[in-house]
């Protein structure tokens, strides 16, 4: 069975909660936010080419983020998912990725926030998920899988910035 990849992003720079009312699910990309996603899909689509599925967080920063990705990498599909939001538990987000098929036929991608996506990250290439990993906004890296969307069966590939991959690969060498 080939590889498949998943990119893991965090969504790109929001406002701060004052300007959404307080109101976390509200706050919206700033323009460079905007700028810095775009520029972050153009690099993932020379990378991976079009995605077959960009899956996110129901937050309205993740949902732009996520609809900016589909536009530039061709998506065929953009789905909300709530076991991505930042209060979902592990048990909700274990549950839904047993949903997704193993066999799509290209690269998806996943859209969460700190520090979710990034234990997640660490959970794929079977790291505690309290190691100090940390993902910028719009930081974005690529999981390589040989079976399963499972803790521990994935490796780091591409990253932007190029740093997030080769921290990974460290922690997981014992650091």
């Amino acid at each position: 069975m080939p590889g498949r990849r998943l990119i893991l992003i965090r969504h790109a720079e929001a406002e701060p909660a004052a300007a959404s009312g307080g109101d976390d699910f509200a706050r919206c990309l700033t323009s460079a936010g905007e700028s810095r996603m775009r520029a972050v899909a153009a690099l993932l689509l020379a990378q991976t080419g079009p995605l077959t599925r960009v899956m996110c967080s129901p937050l309205l920063r993740a949902r732009q983020s996520a609809a900016i990705l589909a536009e530039i990498l061709q998506s065929a599909r953009l789905e909300v998912v709530p076991a991505l939001a930042p209060d979902a538990s592990w048990a909700e987000l274990d549950a839904w990725l047993g949903t997704v098929p193993v066999a799509d036929a290209g690269p998806a991608a996943l859209v969460g926030h700190m520090p979710g996506i990034a234990d997640l990250a660490c959970r794929f290439v079977n790291l505690d998920s309290t190691v100090a990993f940390a993902m910028p906004t719009a930081g974005a890296i690529v999981l390589e899988f040989s079976g399963a969307l499972a803790p521990g069966m994935a490796r780091p590939g591409w990253a932007e910035p190029a740093r997030l991959a080769a921290d990974l690969a460290r922690l997981g060498a014992g650091g």
